[in-house]
């Protein structure tokens, strides 16, 4: 009985089977999952465009006057803004879960693929080569001619030569998933670090629905009880902001300016991705138009915009040297929520006005690293993020007792005045 006939028909049996399985479960599998994420894409699609419409209803807010209606109306459009952003991530995490799993079928089918296609290949080999044995008098024996001996051995040798080519073909093919597959791990762990951040705005937003429901009892849902309640709020920032910077006067510290990194583009990163600078350091028209707020001395800082719940950032490496909240000495007259960094240039980062913080006391910081979420405590006009830039040198977390009736200990940064810089020579 002839066996090189047979071992060519088997050899095209198996490469017959290997394709027909593949691309039955390739279109079953991949496929479904294509549409589930067409389908979750779709999905994202529309919920990012309800959040830029609320962005835009959060932005209207910051020209209108303050009331008692403008405030409520701001609150209960962050809270729906914040419970869509939680929505979004959910969804974008299913996303990248079905594409992660689609990629691992894909990877898993080429696996599968190339075992049998090398299979096929040694059963090429095998029907081509001639055991020790024979020689070419036997093997032409074995055939009825000359040329279908030579025509079986030409086609295996291209069918051998054609398995080779589509095995490397489906090497790198192979290596390609897998090169997807591990981005794609890497943006579930984004997301899945994005939903712990969502987490931390679901507590922000309970802050507000809290701050929403306070307003309304200590008002009675009355304008005239709002204003009374804003003015006790200016008077309260006059008299503290005096106090500090009375406090400040007194600091036995000393900058050395040579201690100091050369001004320039780039010394620090900006502490937020998209930055709308809405005042900016020093006498600006601001400042210059409420000096009984800031007495003459500027704004010691800039100003960025920042909806209630933007991640806030390190500019730079650094040890946080305090964490703190003046609300809790007095509600509405200074900082509200705090944090402050020592950064190893002689220069030291403090971000205040923050809705929560993500950092404590002694901890190492890197660049870029989310620190807190902006939000509107302290005296604020609406929400924003307060950007302060320090000299080491000139500059501490201290105590302050205050006079200011119905207020207590501060605990908050403290600089000299020589030791308050433009963060925009470093920015």
């Amino acid at each position: 009985m002839n066996e090189r006939p047979l071992q060519l028909a088997t050899v095209f049996l198996i490469l017959i089977s290997l394709f027909l399985s593949y691309n039955q479960v390739r279109a079953q599998s991949v496929d479904e999952l294509k549409n589930q994420i067409t389908s979750k894409n779709s999905e994202i699609a529309q919920l990012e465009k309800e959040i830029a419409e609320y962005q835009v209803k959060l932005t209207a807010t910051k020209g209108q006057s303050s009331t008692l209606k403008t405030e409520l109306a701001r609150l209960e459009a962050t809270k729906k803004k914040l419970e869509t952003d939680v929505v979004l991530t959910k969804k974008k995490i299913d996303s990248t879960t079905l594409t992660i799993k689609k990629l691992g079928g894909e990877i898993v089918t080429s696996s599968q693929k190339i075992t049998k296609s090398e299979l096929a290949v040694a059963e090429a080999i095998r029907a081509i080569s001639f055991s020790d044995k024979d020689n070419l008098a036997v093997a032409l024996l074995e055939y009825e001619s000359l040329s279908t001996f030579l025509g079986n051995t030409f086609s295996l040798q291209t069918l051998q030569q054609k398995l080779g080519d589509h095995i490397k073909e489906l090497r790198q093919a192979k290596s390609s998933y897998e090169a997807e597959k591990t981005a794609s791990e890497k943006e579930k762990d984004r997301l899945a670090g994005l939903q712990v951040k969502l987490a931390d705005q679901k507590k922000i937003v309970a802050q507000n629905q809290s701050q929403k429901s306070t307003l309304l009892t200590q008002t009675q849902n009355q304008e005239q009880t709002y204003q009374q309640i804003l003015a006790d709020r200016i008077a309260k920032k006059n008299a503290v902001e005096a106090e500090i910077k009375n406090a400040e006067s007194k600091l036995n510290l000393i900058v050395n300016p040579s201690a100091l990194p050369t001004t320039g583009s780039g010394v620090i990163k900006w502490p937020m991705d998209k930055v709308i600078i809405t005042q900016y350091f020093g006498n600006t028209p601001f400042a210059t138009a409420n000096a009984q707020i800031y007495q003459g001395k500027g704004h010691n800082g800039i100003d960025l915009a920042a909806a209630v719940g933007t991640p806030i950032k390190a500019v730079l490496d650094g040890v946080v040297l305090g964490v703190g909240d003046t609300d809790t000495a007095c509600k509405g007259a200074s900082y509200g929520k705090w944090v402050m960094i020592k950064h190893p240039n002689g220069l030291s980062s403090v971000y205040a006005h923050l809705s929560l913080a993500k950092v404590s006391e002694s901890q190492t910081v890197k660049t870029g690293e989310v620190v807190a979420y902006s939000g509107a405590t302290g005296y604020v006009t609406g929400p924003h993020l307060h950007f302060t830039l320090l000299a080491s040198d000139g500059s501490q977390v201290g105590t302050l007792q205050s006079a200011v009736p119905g207020c207590g200990v501060y605990r908050l940064p403290l600089a000299k005045r020589e030791a308050v810089l433009n963060p925009l020579s470093y920015l």
